[in-house]
């Protein structure tokens, strides 16, 4: 398994497919590169002749991260909410992450699929409409395969500000022990507040790189951790 399936779930869920965020099959995928204006571009696309909404003091050449600034109080553990379209189709996922466990969930059309590393050294993937669920043992990459965050984020590439939004945008390289997969991933943050806005995972070769947007960033919610109860489901 590798980071590029949360895109795949992602996708899947708007589909009606299964999820199967930490199954052990070969994904293929092409391989695409990113540019600092796509995600722009998407942020913006509704309303690319708009006047400035605002202004940051974000210096694009100096030391301050606003990715760093997340990192520094949510690297413990968070829950974080975002929302993908696809063709139309919206699809809500969660992450939660605290120490070694976590747990990743994607709903469309009132469909629920998630996995979940409690820590008991087993990977558990629940998929509510079909009621079953596989197991299978956990690696020591497990638990960093859910997390969206932070969990395949390597070193800082560049960052660049979009006017028109006041979005300030930062890439960082794939850690590719984790991805298996070269890339960028790409944080959108207010350029006021330099609160989170959007996630983008850009694998190397696909063309059209998935933008999540962030809907919400807290602190852990611990009880989605727990093994899940599948005395009602059948094992795949």
């Amino acid at each position: 398994m590798n980071f590029k399936r949360i895109i795949a779930c992602a996708a899947a869920a708007a589909l009606c497919v299964v999820f199967t965020a930490c199954g052990d099959s070969n994904d293929s995928s092409s391989k695409a590169e990113t540019t600092a204006s796509s995600a722009a571009e998407s942020a913006n696309e509704t309303d690319s002749a708009a006047e400035p909404v605002g202004t940051t003091d974000y210096d694009v050449n100096g030391d301050f991260r606003a990715f760093d600034a997340i990192k520094e109080n949510y690297g413990e553990g968070y829950t974080l909410n975002l929302q993908i379209d696809y063709s139309g189709s919206v699809v809500d996922m969660s992450a939660t992450v605290s120490g070694d466990k976590a747990y990743m969930s994607t709903v469309s059309s009132g469909m629920k699929s998630y996995s979940v590393v409690p820590g008991d050294g087993k990977v558990y993937s629940v998929y509510e409409a079909t009621t079953t669920y596989s197991v299978d043992d956990a690696q020591d990459d497990s638990a960093a395969q859910l997390d969206i965050l932070f969990g395949a984020t390597a070193d800082f590439a560049s960052a660049e500000i979009d006017a028109e939004t006041n979005t300030v945008y930062e890439h960082y390289s794939l850690n590719t022990e984790v991805s298996a997969e070269e890339g960028e991933i790409i944080y959108g943050f207010d350029g006021a507040t330099y609160e989170l806005t959007s996630i983008q995972i850009a694998i190397n070769g696909i063309e059209d790189p998935d933008l999540y947007t962030v809907t919400s960033l807290g602190e852990a919610d611990t009880s989605v951790l727990e093994v899940p109860d599948v005395s009602a489901y059948s094992q795949l």
